[in-house]
């Protein structure tokens, strides 16, 4: 694999692979080498949350870069059936799987926007992802999770996400309730 050296050829070899599958898009993320002087132009951060910038939008892909100051964290989360990979270009990220102690008996499609239903969680795992060519994956056996960024320093990471949507569900552990989340944007490069 050919190193992609910014972020327009990475976009455009994601968005023309043929298949989105788990190791394709695999292998173009972890080839990628992002300059800090990109990863600068393109992140965004925010002191009240990490910050949402789209790359690319397609019904076949999504490509975002996020930026996390410490401590920023996403809420736990599904993905709603889509594949999803992960890439940290700068800083550390921990991650959190979690497992259903029942199994769920409702999808973000059965949810109306307030409604709340029961959905007890527990830990299933959980590590820590520094930067470089390591690609985490979203997949249906570890769907839920919650990504952070547990170090003193901002961080970086580059996310793909086939069949793009921007709903999924959203759980608060300790109430032990799910609902259904919209998921937007906090920029879009170029625009």
């Amino acid at each position: 694999m050919n190193k992609l050296t910014a972020l327009d050829p990475l976009v455009a070899a994601l968005r023309d692979l043929p298949e989105h599958d788990p190791a394709s898009v695999a292998e173009v993320l972890a080839a990628a080498e992002i300059s800090d002087l990109e990863l600068d132009r393109v992140a965004r951060f925010d002191r009240d949350h990490y910050a949402r910038v789209r790359l690319h939008h397609d019904p076949r892909i999504e490509i975002l870069v996020l930026g996390w100051e410490p401590g920023q964290a996403t809420p736990i989360h599904d993905h709603a059936g889509q594949r999803g990979w992960v890439r940290v270009l700068r800083g550390v990220i921990e991650e959190t799987a979690y497992r259903p102690v029942e199994p769920l008996r409702f999808t973000h499609a059965d949810l109306r926007s307030a409604e709340r239903r029961p959905a007890h969680l527990q830990i299933d795992c959980c590590a820590q992802v520094p930067a470089g060519p390591v690609v985490a994956r979203v997949d249906p056996v570890r769907a839920i999770h919650r990504l952070r960024n547990p170090g003193t320093e901002r961080a970086i990471t580059l996310h793909a996400y086939a069949k793009p949507h921007a709903v999924c569900l959203a759980f608060d552990m300790e109430a032990a309730i799910a609902w259904r989340r919209e998921a937007g944007v906090d920029a879009v490069r170029g625009a």
